[in-house]
């Protein structure tokens, strides 16, 4: 004969045992919810996303402010395997806060065919065909919601031939007016072998709206690194610290600018380091 008493602690064990993998499961669901959240990059009223594909750049600025959007297609542009998301924004002269690098091709053909439900979808739940920088799939889903709100008069598109000119001089169309307002200086130090890079990434930085007002090389390399001057919360730091995703210092002291923004070769994929 089974004992009643055996049987109730069986089931109430076996309910504890549910519990706790339910728990668990909402326990994991929250986390992974938060740090979504969190590790978030598109905060601001302005994002600008970099796509890549097998044979097309594509630079998306979203103006969250005036519910604007803009998109360029590059044309010309000879696409490099292992460039970092650095050096293709160099390459364009624009600063991008996220890149998302489509590998299939046969899906990738035409901006209107990336950003759709079905492929949002697709990069959330298999990461087969996709890679993520400085962004995630929360990031992703915002831009996507965007766009699905913005009616076509405030969407502007456009094609930019590279090979006619060596960057982007559209500057007006990419420029973010809450760092022209921030009225912020900038400082650019070349901690690199390779000649120009300072003046090169002024002239990036500027087609944002950053203010540059000095730009030098060291010939004492060094790793890359912010050091600012100003409230950690400025808005020109937030967006600086976004797009270059280095270690920043705060130094209570006089200098040329509210900024300095020291360039070291860490910013470079390994294959194209000098």
């Amino acid at each position: 004969m089974i004992n009643r008493e055996e049987n109730f602690d069986t089931f109430q064990y076996l309910k504890i045992f549910l519990l706790i993998v339910l728990f668990s499961i909402l326990f994991s669901l929250v986390y992974k919810g938060v740090k979504l959240v969190t590790e978030s990059k598109f905060w601001g009223s302005y994002y600008n996303l970099l796509v890549v594909t097998p044979d097309d750049y594509f630079l998306l600025q979203i103006n969250n402010s005036s519910g604007k959007a803009t998109l360029m297609e590059a044309v010309g542009l000879k696409r490099k395997k292992n460039d970092s998301r650095f050096e293709i924004c160099m390459e364009i002269g624009v600063p991008c806060d996220g890149l998302l690098v489509y590998t299939n091709a046969r899906d990738a053909k035409g901006f209107e065919n990336i950003v759709t439900f079905t492929s949002v979808v697709n990069m959330i739940f298999s990461k087969k065909n996709y890679q993520l920088e400085n962004m995630n799939t929360l990031d992703l889903v915002k831009v996507y919601f965007y766009l699905k709100s913005v009616s076509d008069n405030n969407f502007y598109r456009f094609k930019y031939d590279f090979r006619k000119s060596e960057s982007l001089k559209m500057y007006d169309l990419f420029k973010n007016d809450l760092i022209i307002n921030d009225k912020l200086s900038l400082e650019i130090i070349n901690s690199t072998s390779i000649n120009g890079l300072g003046t090169n990434f002024s002239e990036m930085l500027k087609s944002a709206g950053y203010s540059v007002v000095f730009v030098s090389s060291s010939e004492e390399k060094s790793l890359s690194k912010i050091i600012y001057r100003v409230d950690g919360n400025s808005v020109t730091l937030k967006y600086l610290r976004n797009f270059l995703n280095i270690p920043g210092e705060y130094k209570n002291e006089s200098s040329i600018a509210d900024i300095t923004v020291i360039l070291g070769n860490d910013l470079f994929s390994e294959a194209n380091e000098n």
